[in-house]
């Protein structure tokens, strides 16, 4: 799903570019053992609607056995 640039402004993203939420796949992490958050680090954020959006397909490509998880272990 491609992310408006109002919404990648919103998130500190850079908005001249065409960028993108995958919805088959997501990250498997432990958050007590991840070392890919970084706590001091800069965070944006979507707005509730897109974030609903996202959030509504990415259940449906759940629902029909479209997703899959990618360990993070490196």
């Amino acid at each position: 799903m491609e992310v408006p640039q109002i919404e990648r402004k919103r998130a500190g993203l850079a908005s001249d570019l065409r960028l993108w939420v995958v919805l088959d796949e997501y990250n498997h992490d432990i958050l007590e053992t991840s070392f890919h958050l970084d706590p001091n680090g800069r965070r944006g954020s979507f707005s509730p609607m897109f974030a609903d959006k996202v959030l509504g397909a990415f259940i449906d490509a759940g629902r029909r056995g479209r997703t899959s998880g990618v360990p993070r272990s490196e």
